[in-house]
């Protein structure tokens, strides 16, 4: 019987196993390719279907893998899903290294850690959860995973390593917690369609290309923690239109922003010190920035291409103004070079050919080739004492360019240097001067008088290259430097002013195009006293704020405007000094206050009036235009029914000539006809919740307003029966 027993268990076993094999076999089909993939060598299996599922299964670590050696790797092709087990602790590196018909891939809890270049260039995956125990996600680890539209990070991760994400160029967003305290280098680099990014704020670090040339990017905060951005790490973001960078950041790296030319403003922070090469290049949108005191130094061709530029305000901190800094800035109209800056490098300003003015200050002591070149629209310059030479091509092109006048410190005019200068119609030469390059002066074709002065001999004495024949044609006065007049402003009560001009004598000056500004001044206020006008003694006072906003006018030679007007950018040709005084155009409006809503039983609030007799008053919003007492104007109950009242009979009131009845919460009902014909009814006030008010109770009364609770019957009544309704108090 025993025995009978074991064969009849042994065969049941055999079919519970028989079918269990043949349910995995059915849901996972047939197996094509099967080994080992443990760190530990067999503690952990791959089994390979038909179905194009990979499954690894076992415990602890995968190995990791170098370039195309995973036991799989020759079959990569056929894969088109991964599932790992429960009890699997990693994926190794290049663990599905150019699994390139991937599609989805499951991970569980157990995995710790995602190698390096696990998931590279597996171009078709699309469906990814990083489980919540992953704290290590290696270099490369989902590089080129261009289907991958949203990745969640987290949150045991501390770092997003080199290049993890880079190339995803599906991925609109990522979620990126706050146990991440760095970003590693081109780690989001080339994520095309990625629209936003929260950085928290426990992140201290991004480096380099992190975000570089993920072209959808609009807006970037930066958080508090962070007390530097790396160089290129904004670079070709061309959607950003803005960024937020906090006043914790105290250095940003070289070409920043380069290239980010939806970028239309950016304030830079008071600690940052220096702004370094490149940093907001080809920001072709961007129109102001802001420069703190802070900085001291600003980097070769750090603005350079941006050119939407339209103002720049160098702060006197900066003492350094590297080559290229402002080159191509073909907006820019005008620019202040501060004291402290020692030299004008080489292309600083070329292309600014919007800009119409500039003063070099007395601290510079050269200014380098290509400078100004191009600078077509620039009338004056003036040149300090402090500058010894004028190098090649340094004013080259500058057409609008009328009048210069070479300081005495200068010993050589260098090669091109006012080339193309054909608006040019004086120069002014010291004796100092020894040499005068090739081309100088060449296609000066207006050039009619050079001031010089020394004698004739002296002049013989220079050198004088070839192709200057617009200086050497010209009209020579010789032992006559013309004298230079200043023309200074005055913003008189504002700000901003431009900066001081010099007239040179005989030679018509363009005035600045600059405007001051001025800010807006509180002259005072009105008050609006407000009685209840309901017999009691309750009196409230609002004040209404009053503004003064000032415009500017016109220049004037006097300060109260008595003098002579002269318009931004008109000539001045008399031979004097000059100041000139903003002139200010003023408004003062007055700001309007808001009027409060009064309620209480038994009258209903029409709004306010500077009269207690007025018919009507105002509600909302008011401008007062001086000092003013307001009165609350009621309409009072004429009809106050008793308290004990529980219905109000048919035709009970036809035809009564009072306005406004009071109707006791105790009514039940209100008959037919009850108010019919009432010709000054105006408001009835229906205490009572769950009054019936019977269709034909109003008939024939207009312009009625029923007052009662909100949720009551009268309510509902008023909204069928087209009335006006107003809840009570």
């Amino acid at each position: 019987m025993k025995t009978v027993l074991r064969i009849g268990i042994t065969f049941l076993l055999s079919v519970v196993l028989c079918l269990c094999f043949s349910a995995a076999a059915f849901a996972e089909g047939t197996v094509t390719a099967s080994g080992t993939c443990g760190a530990d060598g067999d503690n952990l299996t791959w089994t390979l279907y038909d179905t194009g599922e990979l499954v690894i299964d076992g415990t602890g670590n995968m190995a990791n893998y170098s370039e195309g050696t995973a036991p799989w790797y020759k079959n990569r092709l056929s894969i088109t899903s991964v599932t790992i087990r429960n009890g699997v602790t990693s994926v190794g590196s290049y663990a599905f290294y150019y699994c390139i018909k991937l599609t989805d891939v499951s991970i569980p809890v157990s995995v710790a850690s995602i190698g390096s270049h696990a998931f590279d260039n597996c171009i078709k995956l699309s469906a990814l959860v990083i489980p919540e125990g992953v704290t290590s996600i290696g270099n490369y680890a989902f590089q080129g995973c261009s289907s991958l539209t949203s990745v969640t990070i987290p949150e045991g991760v501390t770092s997003i390593s080199y290049s993890a994400f880079n190339g995803c160029n599906g991925l609109t967003s990522v979620t990126i917690p706050e146990s991440v305290t760095s970003i590693g280098w081109y780690a989001f680099q080339g994520c095309s369609s990625l629209t936003s990014v929260t950085i928290p704020d426990g992140v201290t670090n991004i480096s380099s290309y992190a975000f570089r040339s993920c072209s959808s990017l609009t807006s970037v905060t930066i958080p508090e923690s962070m007390t530097s951005i790396s160089a290129f790490t904004f670079q070709d973001c061309n959607g950003l239109t803005s960024v937020t960078i906090p006043e914790s950041v105290t250095s940003i790296g070289g070409s920043t922003f380069s290239g980010c030319s939806s970028l239309t403003s950016v304030t830079i922070p008071e600690g940052v010190t220096s702004i370094e090469v490149t940093t907001f290049q080809d920001c072709s949108s961007l129109t102001s920035v802001t420069i703190p005191e802070s900085v001291m130094s600003i980097g070769g061709a750090a603005f350079s291409g941006c050119s939407s530029l339209t103002s720049m305000t160098i702060p006197e901190s900066v003492t350094n103004i590297d080559s290229y800094a402002f080159n191509g800035c073909s907006s820019l109209t005008s620019v202040t070079i501060p004291d402290g800056v020692t030299s004008i490098g080489e292309h600083t300003f070329n292309g600014c050919s919007s800009l119409t003015s500039v003063t070099i200050p007395e601290s510079v002591s050269s200014i380098g080739n290509y400078a100004f070149q191009g600078c077509s629209s620039l009338t004056s310059v003036t040149i300090p004492e402090s500058v010894t030479s004028i190098s090649d091509w340094a004013f080259h092109n500058c057409s609008s360019l009328t009048s210069v006048t070479i300081p005495e410190s200068v010993t050589s005019i260098c090669n091109d240097a006012f080339f193309g200068c054909s608006g040019l119609t004086s120069v002014t030469i010291p004796e100092s001067v020894t040499y005068i390059g090739d081309w100088a002066f060449y296609n000066c074709s207006k050039l009619t008088d050079v001031y010089y002065g020394g004698s004739g001999a002296q002049w013989e004495l220079i050198s004088i290259g070839s192709r200057n024949d617009p200086l050497t044609r010209a009209a020579i006065h010789y032992g006559l430097i013309p004298q230079i007049y200043t023309i200074s402003y005055d913003a008189n009560g504002g700000a901003d002013a431009p900066v001081a001009q010099s007239k040179t004598q005989n030679i018509a000056q363009t005035l600045s195009d600059d405007r001051p500004t001025r800010g807006n001044t509180s002259p005072g206020s009105y008050s609006v006293r407000l009685n209840h006008n309901d017999g009691s003694t309750s009196v409230s006072i609002l004040r209404a704020a009053r503004t003064t906003r000032y415009t500017f006018r016109t220049w004037n030679t006097e300060a109260d405007g008595s003098g002579t007007d002269y318009a931004p950018g008109a000539n001045y040709t008399t031979d004097a000094d000059l100041t000139l005084y903003a002139q200010w155009d003023s408004t003062t409006a007055t700001a309007a206050v808001t009027l409060p809503e009064l309620a209480r039983g038994g009258a209903l609030f029409l709004g306010w009036a500077p009269s207690r007799d007025a018919e009507s008053g105002v509600t909302g919003e008011y401008t007062p235009s001086g000092n003013v007492t307001l009165y609350a104007l009621w309409a009072q109950a004429d009809l106050v029914l008793p308290a004990s009242l529980t219905a109000i009979e048919a035709e009970a009131f036809t035809g009564g000539a009072f306005t406004y009845v009071l109707v006791p919460e105790g009514v039940e009902a209100i008959g037919s006809g009850a108010f019919a014909g009432c010709p000054n009814l105006r408001y009835a006030e229906i205490c009572g919740t769950q009054t019936l008010i019977n269709d034909t109770a109003f008939d024939g009364v207009t312009g009625l307003t029923i007052i009662a609770p909100t949720g009551s019957k009268a309510e509902t009544w008023a909204a069928e029966h087209s009335v006006n309704f107003q809840p009570a108090a």
